[in-house]
Protein backbone atom coordinates (compact mmCIF):
# COMPACT_ATOMS: atom_id res chain seq x y z
CA UNK A 1 0.00 0.00 0.00
CA UNK A 2 2.89 2.33 0.81
CA UNK A 3 4.38 1.79 -2.67
CA UNK A 4 1.06 2.54 -4.35
CA UNK A 5 0.76 5.78 -2.40
CA UNK A 6 4.33 6.72 -3.36
CA UNK A 7 3.57 6.12 -7.05
CA UNK A 8 0.30 8.06 -6.86
CA UNK A 9 2.04 11.04 -5.24
CA UNK A 10 4.64 11.05 -8.00
CA UNK A 11 2.17 10.64 -10.89
CA UNK A 12 -0.75 12.73 -9.60
CA UNK A 13 0.71 16.08 -10.72
CA UNK A 14 1.01 14.74 -14.28
CA UNK A 15 -2.60 13.60 -14.28
CA UNK A 16 -3.78 16.92 -12.88
CA UNK A 17 -1.75 18.92 -15.41
CA UNK A 18 -3.00 16.77 -18.27
CA UNK A 19 -6.56 17.20 -17.05
CA UNK A 20 -6.06 20.95 -16.82
CA UNK A 21 -4.79 21.02 -20.42
CA UNK A 22 -7.79 19.03 -21.65
CA UNK A 23 -10.15 21.31 -19.71
CA UNK A 24 -8.53 24.50 -21.04
CA UNK A 25 -8.69 23.19 -24.61
CA UNK A 26 -12.31 22.11 -24.12
CA UNK A 27 -13.17 25.63 -22.87
CA UNK A 28 -11.22 27.03 -25.85
CA UNK A 29 -8.83 28.94 -23.59
CA UNK A 30 -5.82 27.49 -25.42
CA UNK A 31 -5.13 26.74 -29.06
CA UNK A 32 -2.38 25.42 -31.32
CA UNK A 33 -0.57 28.78 -31.30
CA UNK A 34 -0.47 28.81 -27.48
CA UNK A 35 0.91 25.25 -27.45
CA UNK A 36 3.59 26.19 -29.97
CA UNK A 37 4.68 29.25 -27.96
CA UNK A 38 4.65 27.30 -24.68
CA UNK A 39 6.75 24.49 -26.22
CA UNK A 40 9.25 27.04 -27.53
CA UNK A 41 9.60 28.66 -24.10
CA UNK A 42 10.03 25.32 -22.35
CA UNK A 43 12.62 23.90 -24.77
CA UNK A 44 14.63 27.05 -25.47
CA UNK A 45 14.45 28.89 -22.13
CA UNK A 46 13.18 26.92 -19.12
CA UNK A 47 14.84 23.55 -19.74
CA UNK A 48 18.30 24.97 -20.60
CA UNK A 49 18.08 27.26 -17.56
CA UNK A 50 17.27 24.29 -15.32
CA UNK A 51 20.12 22.23 -16.73
CA UNK A 52 22.64 25.07 -16.40
CA UNK A 53 21.66 25.98 -12.83
CA UNK A 54 21.78 22.35 -11.72
CA UNK A 55 25.18 21.80 -13.34
CA UNK A 56 26.58 24.78 -11.47
CA UNK A 57 25.99 23.02 -8.13
CA UNK A 58 28.12 19.82 -8.05
CA UNK A 59 31.23 19.09 -10.08
CA UNK A 60 30.33 17.13 -13.22
CA UNK A 61 32.72 14.29 -12.37
CA UNK A 62 30.93 13.68 -9.06
CA UNK A 63 27.58 13.46 -10.85
CA UNK A 64 28.54 11.25 -13.76
CA UNK A 65 28.13 7.51 -13.26
CA UNK A 66 29.91 6.14 -16.32
CA UNK A 67 28.42 2.65 -16.02
CA UNK A 68 24.82 3.91 -16.07
CA UNK A 69 25.58 6.40 -18.84
CA UNK A 70 27.24 3.62 -20.86
CA UNK A 71 24.18 1.42 -20.46
CA UNK A 72 21.83 4.26 -21.47
CA UNK A 73 23.94 5.13 -24.52
CA UNK A 74 24.30 1.45 -25.49
CA UNK A 75 20.57 0.79 -25.21
CA UNK A 76 19.80 3.92 -27.24
CA UNK A 77 22.24 2.98 -30.02
CA UNK A 78 21.06 -0.64 -29.97
CA UNK A 79 17.41 0.41 -30.24
CA UNK A 80 18.25 2.80 -33.07
CA UNK A 81 20.10 0.08 -34.98
CA UNK A 82 17.22 -2.32 -34.40
CA UNK A 83 14.60 0.28 -35.35
CA UNK A 84 15.78 0.77 -38.91
CA UNK A 85 15.37 -2.86 -40.09
CA UNK A 86 12.12 -3.15 -38.10
CA UNK A 87 10.71 -0.15 -39.95
CA UNK A 88 10.80 -1.90 -43.33
CA UNK A 89 7.92 -4.36 -42.75
CA UNK A 90 5.85 -1.77 -40.87
CA UNK A 91 6.22 1.23 -43.19
CA UNK A 92 5.07 1.02 -46.78
CA UNK A 93 6.13 4.60 -47.47
CA UNK A 94 9.94 4.86 -47.40
CA UNK A 95 9.66 8.42 -46.02
CA UNK A 96 7.97 7.00 -42.89
CA UNK A 97 10.88 4.72 -42.00
CA UNK A 98 13.00 7.44 -40.35
CA UNK A 99 10.26 8.71 -38.01
CA UNK A 100 9.28 5.11 -37.20
CA UNK A 101 12.85 4.16 -36.33
CA UNK A 102 13.33 7.30 -34.25
CA UNK A 103 10.10 6.62 -32.39
CA UNK A 104 11.54 3.28 -31.22
CA UNK A 105 14.51 4.75 -29.36
CA UNK A 106 13.66 8.37 -28.64
CA UNK A 107 12.32 8.89 -25.13
CA UNK A 108 10.35 11.71 -23.62
CA UNK A 109 13.10 12.34 -21.09
CA UNK A 110 12.64 16.12 -20.83
CA UNK A 111 8.88 16.21 -20.42
CA UNK A 112 8.19 13.06 -18.44
CA UNK A 113 11.36 11.65 -16.87
CA UNK A 114 12.75 14.88 -15.47
CA UNK A 115 9.60 15.96 -13.58
CA UNK A 116 9.03 12.38 -12.42
CA UNK A 117 12.56 12.22 -10.97
CA UNK A 118 11.95 15.58 -9.27
CA UNK A 119 8.77 14.27 -7.65
CA UNK A 120 9.75 10.71 -6.84
CA UNK A 121 13.43 10.69 -5.93
CA UNK A 122 15.57 12.64 -3.47
CA UNK A 123 16.91 15.95 -4.71
CA UNK A 124 20.43 14.49 -4.86
CA UNK A 125 19.41 12.52 -7.98
CA UNK A 126 18.60 15.62 -10.01
CA UNK A 127 22.17 16.43 -11.15
CA UNK A 128 22.70 12.88 -12.44
CA UNK A 129 19.38 12.97 -14.30
CA UNK A 130 20.36 16.25 -15.94
CA UNK A 131 23.82 14.92 -16.81
CA UNK A 132 22.22 11.91 -18.45
CA UNK A 133 19.84 14.20 -20.36
CA UNK A 134 22.75 16.34 -21.53
CA UNK A 135 24.32 13.21 -23.07
CA UNK A 136 21.23 11.45 -24.42
CA UNK A 137 19.36 14.35 -26.03
CA UNK A 138 22.16 15.15 -28.51
CA UNK A 139 22.53 11.40 -29.17
CA UNK A 140 18.82 11.18 -30.00
CA UNK A 141 19.23 13.95 -32.53
CA UNK A 142 22.26 12.40 -34.21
Amino acid sequence: MENALFVMKAIAPFALLLSLGVFLAWRRLTDAHFASVANTIVFWVALPALIITEFLKPPFTQVLDTRTVGIAVGVTIGAALLGWPLSKPFCRDPLSRGPFAQGIFRSNIALISLPLVQRALPVENMPFTLALMAILIPLYNV
